[in-house]
């Protein structure tokens, strides 16, 4: 009778690198989250924010 285990072929998942400080996420690939940061967070490569803020104390 087969074995209910995987087929013997091991996958190594290799830690994700990268962090965007924003949200916590992970990936794997700098200009993945370079491309995360600027569709999600609206930020530039300086880190700048290109979204409107709201003003100072005001949540």
């Amino acid at each position: 009778m087969p074995s209910a285990t995987s087929s013997g072929s091991t996958t190594r998942t290799k830690p994700k690198q990268y962090i965007c400080y924003l949200c916590s996420k992970t990936f794997d690939n700098i200009d993945v989250l370079n491309s995360h940061k600027r569709l999600d967070h609206g930020s530039t490569e300086t880190g700048e924010s290109t979204k409107p803020q709201p003003p100072a104390g005001v949540a």
